[in-house]
């Protein structure tokens, strides 16, 4: 199984990188991609229902609006962003 991942910055407008891997990436190297402790929530992405992971202190930091990932939550996400395409979290 191929982990795919897609990590959404807000630090230049709008950047998406994704990102696969044959073995399931940490947890600890989720939290560095996202920048602190993680908050969960659902979004949709290319049609299916999938976790979405931000900072959960995003908001008291004063990270900016997450506009990409935010259109795929539905709702307001600030700081990076992290879509877990086709994996759980444990």
């Amino acid at each position: 199984m191929i982990y795919k991942m897609v990590w959404i910055t807000c630090q230049f407008e709008k950047t998406i990188q994704r990102i696969e891997s044959l073995e399931k990436p940490s947890f600890e190297f989720m939290q560095k991609l996202v920048g602190g402790y993680v908050t969960q929530t659902i979004a949709t992405f290319e049609g299916e229902e999938v976790w979405i992971l931000v900072d959960e202190d995003g908001i008291g930091k004063g990270l900016s609006l997450n506009h990409m990932a935010s259109s795929y939550a539905d709702q307001e996400l600030v700081g990076d962003a992290l879509i877990l395409v086709n994996f759980e979290l444990d």
